[in-house]
C-alpha cells in the first residue's frame, strides 16, 4: 500500500468514527473551541495589561533620575565622628559639566522638622 492509499483509509476511518459517535464528536469540538478561545482570551488580556503598565511607567517620567543622599547609620561612623553626607554644590556643578545629556537639574534640600 502506498502513502496516499493509507492516508485515504485513515481519513475514511476518522469520518466513520465521527458519524458513529456524534455526541463524543460534538463534545470534542466544543472542548477544542473552548480551549482555543480561552488561550486567545488570556493572551489578549495579558498583552493589554502589559501595554497599560508600560503606558503608566512612561507617564511617570522614566527620563527623570532622582539622586538622594542617605544618612549613614551611627554605628558605621564610630564614636564622636560627625557625618557629612549628600551632594555638595561642587559635586552638583561637576555632574552638570560631566554629563551633557542632563537637560534640567534642580538641587533640592529636604529638611524634616516637627513644628509646634
Amino acid at each position: 500500500m502506498g502513502f496516499f492509499t493509507t492516508w485515504i483509509l485513515t481519513f475514511q476511518l476518522g469520518i466513520k468514527s465521527l458519524l458513529l459517535h456524534p455526541m463524543r464528536s460534538v463534545l470534542t469540538i466544543l472542548g477544542i473551541f473552548i480551549g482555543v478561545t480561552s488561550v486567545i482570551w488570556l493572551l489578549a488580556i495579558g498583552e493589554g495589561l502589559s501595554q497599560e503598565a508600560q503606558r503608566q511607567i512612561q507617564q511617570l517620567g522614566a527620563q527623570n533620575i532622582i539622586v538622594r543622599s542617605i544618612k549613614p547609620p551611627a554605628e558605621a561612623l564610630g564614636d564622636g565622628i560627625v557625618a557629612v553626607y549628600g551632594l555638595s554644590n561642587r559635586e552638583y556643578e561637576m555632574l552638570l559639566e560631566t554629563l551633557p545629556q542632563i537637560e534640567y537639574a534642580v538641587p533640592i534640600r529636604e529638611v524634616k522638622r516637627t513644628f509646634q
